[in-house]
């Protein structure tokens, strides 16, 4: 049996600063991450189950406005997170190596080997120089139709996240703290501007110049507001709001809004960016049970985002093979709790065991010199 109070108090050290006091450990965070990791989980398996049916043609901007929600969720918690984790390590000698050097830790070797295993088992073979740009998260058009992904294409939002973490490690090179995040701000805003205004800047140009990137401002900005100008104001269901603002957004901006509608993104926008502002701003407890569950997968919520198309490709091999017939409004859940069952599987073999020994042998190092 999984001890989560354990697991989650482990994760804790990693995701926030060890100087912090207990209240500002924000339980919420963790239970966010898992909220929008498995609204992505849900948007691939309703792809895959209905792509060779019948189905309502609204499913594909369902499908869309949810994962989408999931990701920018994501960004958001990560510009929160990295400031929060960095609040005192502005102007440090060394701070902004031991960053980067984490945020490597963390985010590249799982991503490497399930990089190279996707490239390995793929019908067709993947040229070199992609498997390449892919593990060195460069932007690239893909082989298959030329569009930005690299060869897990679940990659594009790491090519987004490691270009945010080069900025902010530049920044804590400032000595003062708000020099340091003006400097990261202003950086974001400029990129922006650029892909706005400037003409064909290239694959790699105009995916990092995406307005994409501002959401990680919008969670620095968060951060701020929680350090600089208020302190935790408790409130039991700021854990609940948060997913229930979630929730509701996919549906009531699909029923108010046009595709095609500017409001559409800017709901999106506001509904996480709310959400990491009541998590953050008025957190609540564990929330039981259901709430160290919910801890325990945004500590693998990196795993299953990564490991749940191979959970899915498992899948639909059975579904093929053994119950054909079967309606994909019954095989949905089935496969999003193998996703489930996956990520979980990845976080505890590979995932965390695998960060643990890098850094002890990383910290090892360190020691000796």
């Amino acid at each position: 049996m999984i001890d989560l109070a354990r697991v989650s108090l482990r994760q804790e050290s990693s995701v926030l600063p060890s100087d912090q006091p207990p209240a500002a450990k924000y339980r919420g965070l963790q239970q966010l991450r898992a909220a929008a990791a498995i609204s992505v989980v849900v948007s691939h398996v309703i792809v895959r189950a209905f792509r060779d049916v019948p189905h309502d043609p609204r499913i594909p901007d369902l499908v869309k406005h949810l994962g989408s929600l999931g990701v920018w969720t994501f960004f958001v918690i990560s510009g929160f997170i990295m400031l929060h984790v960095s609040w005192r390590r502005f102007g440090n000698d060394g701070q902004a190596t031991r960053f980067l050097r984490d945020r490597a830790i963390r985010v590249f070797p799982i991503y490497w080997i399930l990089t190279i295993a996707y490239a390995a088992f793929a019908k067709e073979a993947t040229p070199i120089a992609n498997i390449i740009k892919s593990l060195l998260f460069f932007p690239h058009p893909d082989a298959l139709d030329g569009q930005p992904y690299p060869v897990l294409a679940l990659g594009w939002t790491l090519n987004y996240e490691v270009m945010f973490y080069g900025i902010f490690g530049l920044g804590l090179l400032f000595s003062a703290r708000k020099n340091g995040i003006a400097f990261i701000l202003g950086a974001l805003v400029v990129l922006t501007l650029m892909g706005r205004t400037l003409g064909d800047l290239g694959t790699a140009g105009t995916f990092w110049t995406s307005p994409i990137i501002l959401l990680f401002l919008a969670g620095m900005v968060v951060c701020v507001v929680r350090c600089q100008v208020m302190s935790s104001a408790f409130w039991r269901w700021s854990g609940l709001a948060a997913l229930a603002l979630l929730i509701a957004e996919v549906p009531v901006s699909m029923l108010v809004f046009e595709p095609s509608s500017i409001w559409l993104p800017v709901s999106m926008a506001v509904a996480a960016i709310g959400s990491v502002a009541l998590v953050t701003l008025c957190p609540g407890p564990s929330g039981g049970l259901i709430g160290r569950w919910g801890e325990f997968l945004g500590d693998a919520s990196y795993s299953l985002y990564l490991s749940h198309p191979f959970s899915i490709i498992v899948v639909v091999q059975l579904w093929i093979r053994v119950a054909p017939d079967l309606s994909p409004i019954v095989v949905v859940p089935l496969a999003v709790v193998a996703c489930l069952m996956g990520g979980i599987a990845c976080y505890m073999l590979i995932e965390r065991p695998l960060n643990h020994s890098l850094r002890r042998m990383v910290e090892g190092r360190v020691l000796r010199t």
